[in-house]
């Protein structure tokens, strides 16, 4: 029987009480992977996942992932994992935490420096287990995903079986206060309309007097949300003449950031979805189109950096990505004071209105660099 190297994890959680700027690849994969449906994938995550894995194969497989990282080479690679790391760790009013951890068969021996550069590079936490106890293994994995994300992930792996020899997983965790919470009080039901011209009625965070950064046209509304001390926001594109999809399709990099340099401060009348949305897939056909494939091909990959005894054999069976996300009110003792400026004001009559009342694109980002952690579509919340 065939050895197999993995299923590759990586598991997400993003609560809303709510890298490089946004790279090709990350917006190709969300065009790839949306199809009417509602998609979060963070490229954060991902890519922290795939370094791990470059840096257990070797020659051209390695090289694959490398460049996908836009990177020329394993230093380069620590240095930009570094820089990232420093980047999203060091903000004091959000809670976000990212852990790697790594399983792999006892019975081969992790090369030494691999499992220096793994600790040292992504703070991984390296466990050898027995693949042949998969039911022990697959509940240990379970658990350590369930405690890295404060319970919101119970499971990001449904079997183990005997013949896998690794398994990576990544986790990254987000919970964050809005600069200026949503009352309670103000959220009422409304209608979505869907993309199948069908009308949902769902629940709206509402605030008739929000003080943000906003630009529309014919075309596109599009409006930034700042959270506590305006370290990440959130950014919402509506396209609002045809499908979300076609908006898509036409959508890349640059588009968004001059969207973004459009925006301007002003008082708006918004609201937007207070939904729960969980997304799950397997990555691997849309790794395969950005370029990397013989690291998913049995006697293709090179695994020369996992351990000198491993067979010729091993490659990467799944790269599971899993998220889910919350929009709701849930915010700061500060909710209350936001509820008394928003009836001052609700009467302003130039005030525009952003009611993202229909498919739309969102974005978590770190406000000075523009370095995204999330991105996704939401198509019926």
């Amino acid at each position: 029987m065939k050895s197999k190297l993995l299923p590759l994890f990586t598991s997400l959680l993003l609560v809303l009480n709510t890298i490089h700027v946004i790279a090709q690849d990350n917006w190709m994969m969300l065009k790839q992977i949306h199809k009417n449906e509602n998609v979060v994938i963070s490229p954060y995550s991902v890519n922290s996942a795939l370094g791990m894995l470059s840096m257990v194969t070797s020659d051209e497989t390695q090289q694959e992932i490398l460049n996908y990282l836009e990177v020329k080479d394993e230093k380069q690679l620590k240095k930009k994992v570094e820089a990232k790391h420093q980047l999203f760790t060091t903000k004091q009013n959000v809670d976000l935490s990212i852990a790697n951890g790594i399983w792999y068969d006892k019975q081969y021996k992790l090369i030494p420096t691999t499992k220096k550069d793994l600790i040292s590079t992504f703070d991984a936490e390296i466990k050898g287990v027995n693949f042949y106890q998969s039911e022990k293994v697959k509940t240990q994995i379970n658990d350590w995903v369930d405690k890295k994300t404060e319970g919101e992930i119970d499971q990001i792996i449904s079997e183990v079986t005997k013949d896998d020899r690794m398994i990576l997983v990544n986790t990254v965790f987000f919970d964050a206060e809005w600069s200026q919470n949503f009352d309670e009080k103000a959220t009422r039901k409304g209608e979505f309309k869907l993309t199948n011209g069908e009308v949902k009625q769902i629940d709206f965070l509402t605030d008739n007097a929000r003080f943000t950064k906003n630009y529309s046209d014919d075309n596109i509304k599009v409006l930034s949300l700042l959270y506590k001390e305006a370290e990440f926001e959130l950014v919402l594109l509506m396209p609002t003449q045809g499908k979300l999809e076609e908006f898509l399709d036409g959508l890349n990099e640059q588009k968004v950031l001059d969207y973004q340099s459009k925006m301007k401060p002003s008082e708006v009348f918004f609201k937007m979805p207070k939904t729960k949305i969980t997304f799950e897939k397997d990555l691997i056909a849309n790794l395969k189109s950005s370029g990397i494939e013989r690291a998913f091909f049995s006697g293709q990959a090179q695994f020369g950096n996992f351990s000198k005894s491993a067979a010729k054999d091993l490659y990467v069976s799944q790269v599971m990505h899993k998220t889910v996300v919350t929009f709701s009110e849930s915010g700061t003792k500060a909710a209350a004071a936001t509820a008394i400026s928003v009836s001052r004001s609700a009467l302003n009559p130039k005030k525009k209105e952003f009611y993202f009342n229909q498919p739309f694109i969102f974005l978590i980002q770190e406000v000075k660099t523009k370095e995204v952690l999330f991105m996704g579509t939401v198509e019926t919340p």
